[in-house]
């Protein structure tokens, strides 16, 4: 009989993790697509110094502007989608608890790429 429940209880264990990794890698992406847009801005902004610094397509207060604006905004969306997944998750009955800390995790990691740099 135990081990009966015990099978069932692995069962229950291995069918909650099914819905946990989609959370998982949904985060690695949204993370690392963050992490590419500052990147890619931040080479960008090396290019600003010297002659090339005067070119107001390239390094003007608008491409300044949605550079500082574009990480946050990717996380702030990423987050929305994660919380969106959770209320589908409750009401389909799947993994709440993994989408809920996703939104969070993302909403923590726009709220760093808003603080200043030094």
């Amino acid at each position: 009989m135990q081990e009966v429940q015990q099978r069932v209880r692995i069962a229950r264990l291995a069918s909650a993790a099914d819905g946990v990794w989609p959370a998982i890698r949904f985060v690695m992406v949204a993370a690392a697509a963050v992490v590419g847009f500052l990147a890619v801005g931040t080479m960008w902004m090396s290019t600003c110094a010297g002659a090339l610094g005067a070119d107001p397509v390239a390094c003007g207060p608008i491409p300044n502007t949605l550079r500082g604006v574009g990480a946050p905004v990717i996380a702030l969306t990423a987050a929305g989608w994660s919380f969106w997944r959770a209320y589908g998750a409750r009401r389909g009955g799947g993994p709440l608890a993994a989408w809920h800390a996703s939104g969070w995790f993302l909403l923590i990691l726009a709220g760093i790429t808003l603080l200043p740099g030094t």
